[in-house]
């Protein structure tokens, strides 16, 4: 049959980014951080998000998120937030498929495919331990402050032990240049636990992750979005 010509914005290094997501940091905010660093410039549509009605349901606590989803907007996304439209035609779904595909289009997945499968794999790693916090934060009662304090003095130490086993030296996770692995784990200790001091000292007996985590708060595009992102309860 016909082939199809390829999307306009393909012939373009950096095609127009619209990224529709709650007025949150939540899962879109390693690929917001990944767009900072490569210096690409992007659009977004933010919800208004009521946490504080989130009990009355969504049509209440975000009315403007479920027009969205009753206008077919989010529709690649199952009816669900986020999307991003590339070149503003094609739509991107699922926050982990949208960050490879930054990550691909800035150079951050690596430079061949071992690499990229590397990046992978400590991102997975990164989730891992994200599911072990989460399962300790959902502690009900009492308990809920025993497996916290469980999981800042003996869990993530240990896990970030072993994570630093797989980071390679040369001040990055992979290779010895920024990718999305360096990302990640900037992201996730200075956005995702609720305790991030807690979070910071376990990490000092591993200077490997330290030197990268270090290499992205350090940068001039990282710290120029830094102290110009909105401030949001999520």
């Amino acid at each position: 049959g016909e082939r199809r010509p390829p999307p306009a914005w393909v012939a373009h290094r950096h095609p127009s980014i619209l990224i529709k997501y709650f007025d949150a940091r939540g899962v879109m905010e390693v690929s917001r951080l990944a767009l900072a660093l490569g210096g690409v410039a992007f659009a977004e549509t933010r919800w208004p998000l009521d946490v504080s009605k989130m009990e009355d349901g969504l049509a209440v606590a975000a009315p403007e998120y479920c027009a969205a989803v009753d206008s077919g907007e989010l529709d690649a996304n199952l009816g669900r937030g986020p999307v991003v439209v590339v070149g503003g035609e094609t739509v991107l779904a699922q926050s982990k498929a949208i960050e490879r595909f930054f990550a691909r289009m800035l150079g951050l997945m690596g430079e061949d495919e071992r690499s990229a499968a590397a990046v992978d794999a400590f991102t997975e790693h990164v989730r891992d331990l994200k599911e072990k916090y989460q399962r300790a934060r959902g502690a009900g009662g009492a308990e809920r402050e025993r497996a916290l304090a469980d999981f800042y003095g003996q869990t993530l130490p240990d896990f970030l032990q072993q994570l630093e086993k797989t980071v390679a030296p040369g001040g990055h996770v992979v290779g010895g240049r920024l990718s999305l692995a360096d990302v990640t784990l900037y992201q996730t200790f200075t956005d995702y636990f609720d305790d991030p001091a807690k979070a910071a000292a376990a990490m000092l007996g591993c200077p490997r992750l330290l030197a990268a985590f270090d290499a992205v708060e350090s940068h001039p595009r990282v710290k120029q979005y830094m102290a110009g992102r909105k401030q949001t309860r999520l």
